[in-house]
């Protein structure tokens, strides 16, 4: 009121116990479930204001991350078996990660929780996605989408070939079956 500056000081208070004095708390001095307060004091330099405190606020845990998924072979066949791979997964709390897996095969969802996918579930024309949902054993973090797979052609196969007759001469007309 009499024109004088005014400055601020800062108390942060992590569950309770004193963490830091500067304007701004970085989260390196807190982790999940933690219960986050910060009092100011203002001064004008002859004498100080009350303090005030905040409310408290409880750190959330943090969903973790997914850059990418990859689906392997890029180019298949109904005998090959694809597999879905998981790219660099963070959590910023910290916490082990593990992976949900999904597949549609045709835009329909199959509904398996498994890494990888035979040759029983698609044929030939069909797109393959598969879907990774990364978890913290708290939170889910965003599903990931994958590359799409198109299911070529499955080239004919013969198991033998026999030549006949075993002993050949030049008057002789030869045969090669299967």
């Amino acid at each position: 009121e009499d024109g004088d500056g005014i400055s601020m000081s800062y108390q942060w208070l992590v569950n309770g116990s004193p963490a830091d004095t500067s304007p701004t708390l970085g989260g390196d001095l807190f982790s999940r479930g933690d219960s986050i307060q910060c009092s100011i004091t203002p001064s004008d330099g002859f004498e100080e204001g009350s303090t005030q405190t905040s409310s408290a606020v409880i750190v959330a845990n943090s969903a973790p991350e997914l850059s990418s998924v990859t689906l392997s072979p890029t180019t298949a066949i109904e005998s090959s078996t694809l597999t879905c791979e998981a790219g660099a997964a963070t959590d910023s709390d910290g916490d082990s990660i593990s992976f949900s897996y999904d597949w549609s095969v045709n835009a329909v969802t199959l509904s398996l929780s498994l890494e990888t996918l035979d040759g029983a579930y698609f044929d030939k024309g069909d797109t393959i996605h598969c879907y990774v949902t990364p978890t913290d054993g708290v939170d889910s973090g965003a599903t990931v989408t994958s590359n799409g797979v198109v299911i070529q052609n499955s080239p004919p196969l013969i198991d033998s070939v026999s030549l006949s007759p075993a002993l050949a001469y030049e008057a002789d007309t030869l045969s090669c079956t299967e």
